[in-house]
Order: C-alpha cells, then sequence, then structure tokens
C-alpha cells in the first residue's frame, strides 16, 4: 500500500498503486474512493513525508470496474476507456457429408463381400453320415488345419476316427468311420472352394461396375452374370446343379378343387342334352349286346308285317320312330 495525497487536500489515503499505460495508472484504495480524486494525486514517503511520485495532471477517469468499487484508473490525456466491440464469430458452415469416390466404394463392397464369405465358411456345412443322420461341422482355421491332419489317417485306413462336430460352440470329440471321415473332408474343402470361387468372381463384377449404385446393388448370394463367371466357379455350378431330366413335381389340386371340378363336369352333362343322350345311347347299345338271340323266322315274319302296316300309314317322325322302337324293346 502506498500513502496518497490529492491536490487542494491534506488528507491522506492508502492505496494501491499501479501503471496502466504511460497515460494511465490505477488506483485501488482501502476503504473509500475520495470525492476530490479528480485533482490529481501525489505518492507520499511514508518515513519523511516528502512527495515521490507527481501524479497531479492525471484528472481523468479513465476507467471503474463494477465488480471491484474500490478501484480506478485515472488518464492524463483525457482518453477514456472504451470497451472492445466484441464481434460473435460466425457460425461456422455445415460441412458436407463426405462422398466417397467410385474406388472407394468399391474397395468397402470388397470388404463386405470378404467379411461375409469368411462367416459362412466358418459356421460351416452339413454332411450326411452313413448312419443316415444328418450332422453339421464348423469349418474356422482352426477346423481346415485339424481337417488336414485327418486326411492322413484316413489315408492310413484307420476305422475309427476322432473328431468334434464344431467349434462353434465347441462340442465333445467323437468316433466317426473312414468312409464318413472322407466324406467330411472332401464336403469341407469343396465347401469353402466353392465360396472363396464365388468371392473372387463377385470381385471381379465388383471391380467391373462403371457406377456406384451398379456396386450398390451387388450382395452375397446374388447370382453372378456370366462375363464376370470364372471357369472354375461354372464347373462348381454345374456340378451342384440337378440332372437335366428331373422332373419337378407340379403342385397337388386341393381336394375342394377337384370336387368343384366333379360339380362342372355334372352341370354341363345337364346343359347339353346332346351329350347325355350319346351317354343313354351307348348304355343302350351295351344293353343290346347281351340280348338273347331271336328266331330268324319270328323276324322275317315281323319284318314283312311292318312293311304292310308302314305301306298304309303315314310317314313316321323321328319322335315317332322312338316310341316304336322302344315299344318293340
Amino acid at each position: 500500500m502506498e500513502i496518497i495525497r490529492f491536490k487542494g487536500s491534506d488528507d491522506i489515503y492508502l492505496a494501491e498503486v499501479y501503471l496502466v499505460n504511460s497515460n494511465v495508472m490505477g488506483l485501488v484504495f482501502q476503504n473509500e474512493i475520495p470525492e476530490n480524486y479528480l485533482n490529481g494525486f501525489e505518492q507520499i514517503n511514508v518515513g519523511n513525508g516528502i512527495v515521490e511520485g507527481d501524479y497531479l495532471d492525471f484528472t481523468t477517469e479513465y476507467r471503474t470496474y463494477e465488480d471491484e468499487p474500490l478501484k480506478i484508473e485515472l488518464s492524463n490525456d483525457e482518453s477514456v476507456y472504451v470497451p472492445p466491440v466484441v464481434v460473435e464469430p460466425e457460425p461456422p458452415e455445415p460441412e458436407e457429408p463426405y462422398v466417397p469416390t467410385l474406388e472407394e466404394v468399391k474397395s468397402k463392397k470388397h470388404s463386405e463381400m470378404s467379411t461375409t464369405c469368411q462367416a459362412i465358411i466358418f459356421n460351416g456345412f452339413d454332411v450326411e453320415l452313413s448312419s443316415g443322420e444328418l450332422k453339421h461341422f464348423s469349418l474356422t482355421y482352426e477346423d481346415q488345419i485339424n481337417l488336414i491332419g485327418k486326411q492322413m489317417q484316413v489315408a492310413q485306413g484307420e476305422e475309427n476316427i476322432e473328431y468334434h462336430p464344431s467349434s462353434i460352440p465347441t462340442s465333445p470329440c467323437i468316433y466317426y468311420s473312414n468312409a464318413d471321415m472322407l466324406k467330411i473332408i472332401e464336403t469341407a474343402f469343396a465347401f469353402k472352394s466353392y465360396h472363396s470361387t464365388y468371392c473372387n468372381s463377385l470381385y471381379v463384377w465388383i471391380d467391373a461396375c462403371e457406377t456406384k449404385e451398379e456396386v450398390d446393388e451387388i450382395y452375397y448370394g446374388a447370382s453372378v452374370p456370366v462375363e464376370y463367371q470364372s471357369v472354375v466357379l461354372q464347373d462348381y455350378m454345374k456340378a451342384m446343379a440337378p440332372p437335366a431330366d428331373t422332373e419337378i413335381p407340379e403342385e397337388t389340386e386341393d381336394i375342394e378343387d377337384i370336387e368343384d371340378a366333379e360339380d362342372i363336369e355334372g352341370a354341363e352333362d345337364i346343359e347339353n342334352p346332346e351329350n347325355q343322350e350319346e351317354t343313354e345311347s351307348s348304355e343302350t347299345k351295351d344293353d343290346t349286346d347281351v340280348t338273347e338271340p331271336v328266331d330268324d323266322s319270328n323276324v322275317s315274319e315281323s319284318a314283312e308285317n311292318t312293311e304292310t302296316s308302314s305301306s298304309d300309314e303315314e310317314p313316321v317322325t323321328d319322335n315317332d320312330e322312338s316310341s316304336i322302337l322302344n315299344k318293340e324293346k
């Protein structure tokens, strides 16, 4: 703390004196700011009362502080503190979403196909054993290494070959016959080779795409266009296709549909009397075939009588003829 005295007064005050710049001095009073603080002041030596600092020309209020009411700054050039203009920063322009290039899209699709292919291979395959049981086997990297070792046991003719069906989750080891183990091994590596070959053809297809939209449409399991199929993939596809002479059974009609069809056929006979008449004629003919033989003399006599009567009567219509035939019967 310094002892200061303002011009025109013998009163002294305790205050902290500090320099702001060459034209501004600051004072922080201990108790209160005197009323004559704009008269200029002198800094007095505590021991002998000699003036150590002359600030009589600092008569302009430069700055005050709301949060520090005992603090004041004075200037000797009539300057006044001007708070700086706070310029609010402009909000940053929203960044446009990154648009990947065609090559980046292709690379991402490559990774996607590779991950899916690996997951399918690791998940494994099914094999029907000689007992007729359908067993599922995983095919992780460790499984593939183990199956390579099992090939040695098969080649040596071992009949009880130990192996675990699945690593995901882990299943206990059991014994398999030589034939079953051979089938497991062959199925495993054919399964892996097919998916590796199929995935390779997907890569070729992806690389040939000219737009990102074409790349996006490709998925694992899609049918690879012929121009991107490798010869190996085509051979696999031929081997997996059913024989050409295989007949695909048609869907069996429902019983209700069959009954409806029978009802319709009966209705057609009613609507078409000609069909019904033909049916009756056919039945009559069948009955005639089993009738007992008739005496030839009776037939001749009957024929003569018929000719005599027909010459005296009117022409017979179709309806009359049917009646006569019925009477003769």
